[in-house]
């Protein structure tokens, strides 16, 4: 899970997160270089990616229950992003966002897919079986 997490997540930098009307589209890497800012204007979305950082090295060395507790807090950052109506590019105001890019869905992925996996993990961190799968018969000696 660790993998696809990363993979999504490095693919999303070089995508458009943010559109606009007259800018040009904000890349991921773009809005994860300066939207650390964005706690001066009360959004604190940003920092999921610290949280999932922390959740992919808790989840790495094993440590399953804290991995599931930031990739979820993860999740609930990201969360505002769904409500961010602009982006400041400079100090004369936000630029609205028409919609959000193909960068921002697979970033949202990326922390999704970490969630996932840290839920559905053991505590090994080896994906457990869903409830009612079925159990191969213990060998009978003949």
């Amino acid at each position: 899970m660790i993998l696809i997490s990363a993979l999504f997540y490095a693919v999303s930098l070089a995508l458009p997160a943010f559109l606009f009307r007259g800018h040009a589209p904000l890349s991921g890497l773009g809005v994860l270089e300066m939207g650390w800012i964005g706690v001066l204007v009360l959004n604190v979305a940003w920092y999921a990616n610290v949280s999932w950082l922390i959740a992919v090295i808790c989840f790495a060395s094993g440590a399953i229950g804290p991995a599931r507790f930031f990739s979820g807090v993860s999740i609930l950052l990201s969360l505002q992003s769904f409500v961010t109506k602009g982006w400041w590019f400079d100090e004369s105001g936000p630029t609205p966002i028409v919609r959000l890019g193909s960068g921002f869905y697979l970033w949202f992925g990326s922390l999704t897919v970490l969630f996932l996996g840290c839920v559905f993990s053991g505590p090994s961190g080896k994906v457990r079986k869903p409830v009612g799968a079925s159990v191969p018969a213990p060998d009978t000696p003949d």
